[in-house]
């Protein structure tokens, strides 16, 4: 048994119940082990035996269930914003159209309030609803049951009640309002709740930003600067005063003082002497600092702490 772990980021989840489905969906999987998936983060944690289920079988199961699957490596701030941006749009296209039909419904009374009443709520229904019947669809795919079905289910029985009315009741009462009413506020809260978890997912961003992009190592006598995550386990780095350290390691050569207060709390720059641990992601304040790397990737201080605030994160707990 071959055991690896990665980190997916996961586009176009609207809920914790999405959260929900793509995890029981990936539980499923034959070779995966274990599989957690946070909301707040937008991030599934997948254990899997690398003989049995392949990276590209675990993307392309979240993909069935109606989202997105992309390796932590990969930029996708952009790609989120955009949903952010694209909620925010059929909202207000929501707002604008359930203003008047709520006005209308209570307010005003006409020979045509029905026919009105259908074209202003039928752009609500299947524009603004439209991401509620695609999710609602993805889930009962996965034989998972989450609110978009429960929205898509409730807002469609009003508006065809409704419709049927209009077009063969004309002296009865639809409920057009309630439909549009439904749609928008939900939308809504689904947008809101979206600029929270950005917010929530902040602190784990700016640990992950405290990890230096690029390190200087010692190779054939000369000074290279190469990526960090080439470091390798016994390469010699050198840090000079108001740099961050790339790796864990121990001092060979030199005298300095390093801030340590994004792993333990404390303001005062600590001493560091040949012998001494140094820390990823600490800034070196001082003195130009030779030392070999012991702990690279993801054994690394800064790397155990993002894990473990990853773990928290998506703790059903």
């Amino acid at each position: 048994m071959k055991e690896k772990e990665v980190v997916l980021q996961i586009l176009g989840m609207h809920c914790a119940a999405c959260a929900t489905g793509i995890e029981s969906g990936l539980k499923r999987l034959d070779g995966v082990a274990d599989a957690r998936v946070s909301f707040a983060t937008k991030e599934a944690i997948v254990k899997f035996d690398e003989d049995k289920v392949t990276l590209d079988k675990i993307k392309a199961a979240v993909k069935r269930g109606g989202y997105e699957a992309v390796e932590r490596v990969e930029d996708v701030s952009a790609k989120r914003k955009k949903e952010v941006r694209g909620k925010m749009v059929l909202f207000f296209i929501g707002l604008a159209l359930t203003i008047p039909i709520a006005s209308i419904s209570f307010l005003i009374t006409f020979p045509e309030k029905n026919y009105v009443l259908l074209a202003l709520a039928t752009p609500v229904q299947f524009v603004v609803g439209w991401h509620f019947y695609r999710a609602a669809y993805s889930s009962i795919r996965n034989r998972f049951a989450d609110m978009n079905v429960l929205v898509a289910l409730s807002s469609s029985v009003a508006y065809v009640y409704s419709a049927y009315i209009t077009l063969f009741v004309p002296e009865g009462m639809g409920f057009f309002d309630a439909s549009a009413v439904v749609i928008t506020t939900i939308t809504l809260g689904m947008l809101l709740e979206d600029m929270a978890v950005e917010r929530t997912g902040d602190a784990i961003k700016k640990l992950m930003g405290l990890q230096p992009k690029t390190a200087i190592v010692i190779q054939d006598g000369q000074e290279n600067e190469i990526p960090a995550d080439e470091v390798q386990i016994g390469d010699t780095v050198i840090v000079k005063p108001g740099d961050r350290i790339p790796v864990d390691g121990s001092v060979m050569d030199g005298h300095t003082f390093i801030d340590e207060s994004m792993i333990t709390g404390e303001s005062v720059p600590v001493e560091k002497n040949v012998g001494d641990t140094v820390f990823s992601g600490t800034i070196n304040k001082t003195g130009t600092l030779k030392f070999q790397a012991e702990k690279v990737g993801l054994e690394t201080m800064l790397a155990q702490i993002v894990r473990l605030a990853r773990e928290v994160q998506a703790s059903k707990a």
